[in-house]
């Protein structure tokens, strides 16, 4: 079973420095933290020393082609 814990840094995301953060866990075990900011999607999993970050438009390329989108 996967459970999520959420953190918001402040209500509006369009200020620098501002951010969204998501835990996620499966049972008690962190799988990483997903971190969503004005200006990227930041993954970082469990233990690394370094995140994968995707500004807005790569990320949104990312998903089209995992979802079988690309035009």
């Amino acid at each position: 079973m996967h459970h999520v814990t959420v953190r918001i840094d402040v209500l509006e995301l369009t200020k620098a420095g501002s951010a969204l953060r998501l835990n996620i866990y499966r049972k008690d075990k962190k799988l990483g933290e997903i971190i969503i900011g004005r200006g990227s999607f930041t993954w970082y999993g469990h233990k690394w020393k370094r995140p994968v970050e995707w500004s807005w438009h790569n990320f949104t390329k990312l998903m089209e082609r995992e979802a079988g989108r690309v035009e």
